[in-house]
């Protein structure tokens, strides 16, 4: 578990801890302190709420109080570690790359560095998936294609579009100075790469598994309703 620092009072004294800085459930970046306190002789368990929308789940870290300073030795449950669905790694590598580097900036409270890699990583994954499933050549036209023209060319639905356009703006936020543009929220980006990357994971298995259909079953699904 990767941990920031906190201070909290208590009788009159001022104690150092470290908070989680990810959810044990989802691997989403928090900055929560700890809601509840319980305190013992020399263990300490302070309980954490995740703060994404869609998690929102409880969890606890046991503290060894060490004089004023409470040293974690054990959270429940433990971390999972990070993985990348085997649909977008085996598409991208270069996808993969970027975000497993903005996930590691994430995790060491670097939110701006990982703000602009997650949204590199969807440029590297569009432009990945625009050569496999939308037969566009990888030369020096798609290199220097924005991630705007990305978007508007290569995704189809709104849905998707959006979650992907939420993705860049925060990310380009988190870049220029001084800002322009939509405000910096981290975790709010967060929350459109979620929905952005299940999408594409989901996208991606349907194209694989209609590649392998007969062309009669795929002139049947796309009749129009009676």
């Amino acid at each position: 578990m990767v941990y920031r620092s906190a201070s909290l009072n208590h009788s009159g004294h001022t104690y150092q801890y470290k908070k989680p800085n990810f959810c044990p459930y989802c691997g989403f970046g928090i900055n929560a302190d700890a809601s509840v306190f319980s305190i013992g002789n020399l263990y300490w368990t302070g309980f954490f709420t995740c703060t994404l929308e869609s998690c929102k789940k409880l969890f606890f870290c046991v503290y060894l109080q060490q004089g004023y300073e409470l040293v974690p030795i054990f959270n429940h449950p433990r971390e999972i570690a990070l993985s990348v669905p085997v649909e977008l790694s085996s598409l991208s590598n270069r996808f993969t790359s970027l975000y497993m580097q903005a996930y590691d900036a994430e995790a060491a409270g670097n939110y701006d560095l990982a703000a602009c890699g997650y949204r590199n990583a969807v440029e590297a994954l569009l432009k990945d998936f625009a050569v496999k499933y939308k037969s566009i050549e990888p030369d020096e036209a798609l290199m220097r294609k924005s991630l705007q023209d990305c978007i508007a060319a290569y995704l189809d639905g709104l849905d998707e579009s959006i979650a992907a356009y939420m993705v860049k703006e925060f990310g380009n936020a988190a870049t220029h100075w001084p800002q322009v543009g939509r405000a910096f929220d981290f975790s709010e980006q967060k929350s459109y790469l979620e929905a952005f990357l299940q999408y594409m994971t989901g996208k991606i298995k349907i194209l694989n598994v209609a590649a392998g259909l007969p062309p009669r079953y795929l002139q049947e699904f796309q009749k129009p309703a009676k």
